[in-house]
C-alpha cells in the first residue's frame, strides 16, 4: 500500500499544540515553545517500545546529542502518536533524558506534515511514518522520508544520517563497552582512564551480565577489564593506556581547533561552519584553542590549518590557515619568507 508522503522542506511547520504530562501535571506546550527561534532536529516514528524504535533510532540519537549541540542543535525532539504517559515512560526506560519526547496523541502534527499513515492492518491504527528533519525557527530546511515501501524501513532518518549533513565528518562520540568484574582495581584504573579522555563507556559486570566463558570466547583470556571501542578489541589497561596517548597525539595534530573556555580542555569534534561557531560563542563554551587566557607561551610559530572552520587569524606566534571552500568562503595564500608576513585571500566562487 502506498502512502501520500509529503516533504515540506521549506514550509513552516504545523502549528499544534502537544498535551504533555510533567510531574504529574497536564502542560499543554505548542509548537512556537518547541521551535521558534531554535534549531531543532525531530525524529518521528511510528510508536513506543516498538523493536527498530527502541533498540536502534532512539538509542543513537540520545548518544549523539552532544554532538548535535557542538554543532549549533538547541534541541533534539523524538515524537510519536502515542499518549503521554506512554512517552514519558518509553523516555524513562531508554534512559534519555537528553531527548525531549513529545507525544502527538491525536496524531495532528503527523497529519500536518503530511506524514500520518494508516497501520491498521498491525493493530496500530494511525501512526507516523519514519522520518527525520532539521528545523530552524519554525521551518523545515531538510526532511529525511523513509522509502514507500512495505514494512517499516530504517535507511536515512537515523542520527549519523542527520548530523552528517549538519557538520560533515563532524566526530561522533565512540562506542565504547568495558567488560569488568567488581573489585577489580585494574578495572577502576581503565574506567578512570576513560572518564579522563572524555569517552562515555557501558560497563558489563562478569555474573551479571556475562560469564567468564563469553569472555574466553570472544577475546581468549578470562583476565578483566577488556575494553572495546568503535568495534576494536584494544585489551587491557595497559593497552588502553597506550591507546589513549596514541589517539590524544594524533587528534592533536588533525583535529585541533576550539578548547573549553573554563579548564582549556581540546575538542576534538566540533569542526562546524561559521554560522554554528556563533552559537557556541554566544553559549560561552568554546574558543580558538590559541585564544585561551592559559595557554603556555613557547618561543615558537605555530602554523596550522584543518577544515576551513576558524578562518584565518594571526598574532606574534600562531598563524591559522584555516580557511577553503568547504562553507563557501575563501582561500588563502601566506608569505613566510620574508620578515614581514604577509596573506593574500580570494573568495570562492558558488558552483553554478
Amino acid at each position: 500500500m502506498s502512502h501520500d508522503l509529503k516533504n515540506r522542506e521549506g514550509q513552516a511547520i504545523p502549528q499544534v499544540t502537544f498535551h504533555t504530562r510533567q510531574n504529574n501535571d497536564w502542560v499543554d506546550v505548542t509548537t512556537d515553545e518547541l521551535f521558534k527561534g531554535k534549531t531543532v532536529v525531530v525524529f518521528s516514528l511510528p510508536g513506543a517500545f516498538t523493536p527498530t524504535c527502541s533498540s536502534a533510532h532512539v538509542p543513537r540519537y540520545n548518544q549523539l546529542i552532544p554532538a548535535f549541540q557542538e554543532n549549533g542543535v538547541d534541541d533534539v525532539l523524538c515524537v510519536s502518536v502515542n499518549d503521554a504517559f506512554v512517552m514519558n515512560e518509553w523516555q524513562l526506560d531508554q534512559h534519555a533524558d537528553n531527548i525531549t519526547f513529545i507525544p502527538d496523541g491525536n496524531g495532528e502534527f503527523s497529519e500536518g506534515m503530511g506524514m500520518l499513515v494508516d497501520k491498521a492492518a498491525i493493530g496500530f491504527g494511525k501512526r507516523s511514518w519514519r522520518y527525520s528533519m532539521l528545523v530552524k525557527d519554525g521551518v523545515v530546511d531538510k526532511m529525511f522520508i523513509e522509502a514507500d515501501v512495505e514494512g517499516d524501513p530504517f535507511d536515512v532518518s537515523d542520527a549519523d544520517t542527520m548530523l552528517n549533513y549538519i557538520a560533515k565528518d563532524a566526530a561522533a562520540p565512540a562506542s565504547v563497552t568495558v567488560m569488568s568484574r567488581k573489585g577489580c582495581p585494574f578495572c577502576a584504573a581503565a574506567k578512570e582512564m576513560l572518564t579522563d579522555a572524555g569517552y562515555e563507556y557501558e560497563e558489563m559486570i562478569m555474573g551479571r551480565d556475562y560469564t567468564d566463558r563469553s569472555l574466553r570466547a570472544m577475546v581468549g583470556t578470562t583476565s578483566v577489564p577488556q575494553v572495546f571501542i568503535n568495534g576494536d578489541h584494544v585489551g587491557g589497561a595497559d593497552d588502553l593506556e597506550s591507546y589513549a596517548r596514541h589517539r590524544y597525539i594524533l587528534n592533536a595534530f588533525t583535529r585541533m581547533r576550539y578548547c573549553d573556555k573554563t579548564d582549556g580542555a581540546l575538542n576534538f569534534s566540533l569542526n562546524s561552519a561559521p554560522v554554528y561557531q556563533s552559537k557556541m560563542k554566544k553559549r560561552n563554551k568554546k574558543i580558538p584553542w590559541y585564544l585561551w587566557s592559559k595557554r603556555q607561551q613557547i618561543p615558537l610559530g605555530v602554523i596550522f590549518g584543518h577544515w576551513s572552520s576558524l578562518g584565518y587569524y594571526q598574532d606574534e606566534n600562531v598563524i591559522a590557515l584555516d580557511t577553503g571552500c568547504v562553507w563557501g568562503g575563501q582561500l588563502t595564500a601566506v608569505r613566510l619568507d620574508s620578515d614581514i608576513i604577509t596573506a593574500v585571500s580570494q573568495p570562492c566562487r558558488n558552483k553554478a
